[in-house]
Parts: structure tokens; C-alpha cells; sequence
């Protein structure tokens, strides 16, 4: 009976040990994807690049800050009421989504990308014409 009750022992204490390095396997790998996370989410995704969005009479002037990113990599989609830019550097990734104040022709954008600054050119659309009567 002793002998039983040794090696019921062993076998927990076999099972214990198992058991303590898989919870610290997978703590491990779940802190690194936590970090990783963190990382893209700070550097890019929350914070984001500096930007500013200036109204001008007839368009919206949107001027993205991204610094050293590879002008090739840059992605700039338009909608009516929101511009969103992705760009890609060699260390460092940018996103950012931007509410307009009012309708622009995203269609009619014009863009430049200098010294890690994005300015982003859009026409207002009009809201009526006054029709005069006769």
C-alpha cells in the first residue's frame, strides 16, 4: 500500500509539474501578444498621426503628419464626411479616421505627400445653387 501511495505521488507531482509549465508556456505567449498589441495600438492605431483639418471657402484643407512613411505605401480613401489614411514606414505604421465638418467630392481629392507631411486637398460640395426668376 505504500508503495501504491508513492507512486500516486510521483504521478501528481509528474502531472503538477506539467500542468505548472503549460500555464507558463501560455502565459508567456499571451504577454507577448498582449505587447505586440500595445504596441501597434499605441505607435498607430489610438494616438495616431498629428492632424489638422483647415476650411477654406470653396474646400477642406487635411494635413496628415506621418514621418517616414514610403510614399508608395500610402492609402488615402474619401468618403462625403470622412477621410482615412493608412501609410506604412519602415518602422512604424499610421492609421488614422477623420470626420469632416461638412460634404466634400471626395472624388475631385487632390493630394501631396513632402518632407512627412500629407496634405489632402477637398473641393466642398455645394449645397444649391439660387435659381433666379424671370
Amino acid at each position: 500500500m505504500d508503495r501504491l501511495w508513492r507512486r500516486i505521488s510521483r504521478l501528481m507531482d509528474e502531472i503538477f509539474d506539467e500542468v505548472e509549465e503549460e500555464v507558463d508556456r501560455l502565459t508567456r505567449s499571451a504577454l507577448r501578444r498582449a505587447r505586440e498589441w500595445a504596441e501597434d495600438f499605441f505607435s498607430s492605431r489610438a494616438l495616431g498621426p498629428r492632424h489638422e483639418v483647415v476650411e477654406e471657402p470653396s474646400e477642406l484643407r487635411v494635413v496628415v503628419e506621418i514621418p517616414g512613411a514610403d510614399k508608395d505605401r500610402i492609402r488615402i480613401h474619401g468618403t462625403e464626411r470622412r477621410l482615412t489614411v493608412e501609410a506604412e514606414g519602415p518602422d512604424r505604421r499610421y492609421y488614422k479616421e477623420i470626420w469632416l465638418p461638412c460634404d466634400v467630392e471626395p472624388e475631385r481629392a487632390r493630394s501631396t505627400y513632402r518632407n512627412g507631411v500629407l496634405e489632402v486637398r477637398l473641393p466642398k460640395r455645394s449645397r444649391g445653387v439660387q435659381i433666379r426668376v424671370e
